[in-house]
């Protein structure tokens, strides 16, 4: 295992290595290369962006990060394609949480697809989707999965734990 954990900790830059092998030596969890790792591949700055975008609500950020072929497989929002029926969602969900933001837990990449974990926070003190506001906060995990080609996030998909969403909203 410290030999192919090596070897993976050899793609990064010195200071990085230096710490993921200690976490070899130190027999910390692995996880913590990969993460090390991750922060330098060039998905990162995309994906930390994106959440920046709905953690801000800075629409304008979507059109750099988005392809104008955008597809959202979400199955649970309404029916709004492309990049600007993006916008829509973020605008709405924003009317609903104005202080929404997102926790990344951890991101991972493979080709084209990268995984994110996430926390979507906020308390609900405007109307969501024609329901009234509750006051309440949320703290809801997410798993977010993004499919990226020539820079961009060409389609998205989104798992939320909506029991545990309606149960905070309760």
């Amino acid at each position: 295992m410290a030999s192919n954990l090596f070897k993976s900790c050899t793609k990064l830059k010195l200071d990085a290595h230096a710490q993921c092998l200690s976490s070899v030596l130190e027999k910390r969890p692995p996880s913590l290369c990969y993460t090390l790792y991750m922060k330098q591949h060039p998905y990162h700055s995309i994906i930390t962006r994106y959440f920046e975008a709905w953690s801000t609500g800075n629409l304008a950020m979507f059109d750099e990060l988005l392809a104008p072929e955008y597809i959202n497989h979400t199955p649970s929002l309404p029916d709004h394609p492309g990049v600007e029926g993006l916008k829509y969602i973020v605008s709405a969900i924003r009317k609903g949480f104005p202080d929404l933001h997102y926790e990344i837990v951890h991101i991972a990449a493979q080709g084209e697809l990268v995984a994110v974990q996430t926390y979507m926070i906020g308390t609900n003190t405007g109307e969501l989707f024609g329901q009234p506001a509750t006051g309440k906060s949320i703290r809801v995990p997410q798993m977010q999965f993004e499919r990226i080609k020539d820079g961009k996030i060409v389609e998205h998909w989104r798992i939320t734990d909506d029991t545990t969403l309606q149960q905070q909203l309760a």
